[in-house]
């Protein structure tokens, strides 16, 4: 069976563009985007302004926007705009990165006062409350099928304004996806993740990059691997409207 795809976007990106032509590696129904959308972009469209000044706070208003709407599919396929699917696949399986409490102890081992650390342990209390001790992390820069009542459920009546959260994480442990656990796929540019090396992922279903990575060899790869205009894109040109 064919799902809608589905993108959240603050901003218009030269990832978005080369992520939307990779989708020609997978079977879909519709693509969708939540927030902004860039003018060559012939997709659906649903407008959603940033009302926070935290990115993932209004990134879970988009995903709740979403699974209020009916006219996407359920469950549909959570996308970002720099996830790349690098070879043909017939379907999305479930997997996930590690145990929600090695993934929290990981960042707050190296970065303890980031913000995103504080979203963690946000996720973390969410899960809890919702009765969910044992919780894998789905931190993945991958895509996912997801269902819409988890979403609903992780978001609904909860203070993702002050409190943002990890809506795969609670989403996959609400809906007990299940999955087999895999490495991460990201590329990062930064000298200190210079390890993460894009020879390692070059044969990989899914690759992601980081802004750095996507302006130095794993964007080069991307960009000739993906330069064929797809039926997404009103215009060739490699220009982009913010």
């Amino acid at each position: 069976m064919k799902f809608d795809v589905v993108y959240t976007l603050l901003r218009p990106t030269e990832e978005f563009r080369h992520s939307l032509r990779s989708l020609k590696n997978l079977p879909h129904r519709n693509v969708w985007v939540v927030g902004t959308k860039p003018y060559w972009a012939k997709v659906n469209f649903i407008e959603s302004k940033p009302i926070s000044s935290e990115k993932i706070a209004n990134t879970n208003h988009n995903w709740l926007k979403v699974a209020r709407n009916s006219q996407i599919s359920d469950p549909f396929i959570m996308m970002n705009d720099d996830f790349f699917i690098n070879k043909p696949i017939e379907s999305i399986e479930p997997e996930y990165l590690s145990s929600n409490l090695k993934f929290e102890t990981y960042y707050k081992s190296l970065y303890p006062k980031s913000k995103y650390t504080q979203v963690i342990q946000n996720t973390s209390r969410r899960l809890y409350r919702l009765g969910i001790t044992d919780a894998k992390s789905y931190e993945l820069h991958t895509p996912m099928i997801i269902y819409k009542k988890d979403i609903i459920k992780a978001l609904s009546g909860y203070d993702y304004f002050r409190y943002p959260i990890n809506i795969r994480t609670v989403a996959g442990n609400l809906g007990n996806y299940g999955g087999k656990q895999v490495r991460d796929v990201k590329v990062y540019g930064t000298i200190k993740e210079k390890y993460r090396s894009l020879k390692n992922y070059q044969d990989s279903k899914f690759i992601s990059t980081d802004d750095p990575a996507f302006l130095d060899e794993a964007g080069n790869y991307i960009k000739f691997k993906f330069k064929e205009v797809s039926k997404y894109d009103i215009s060739s040109r490699n220009s982009l409207s913010l």
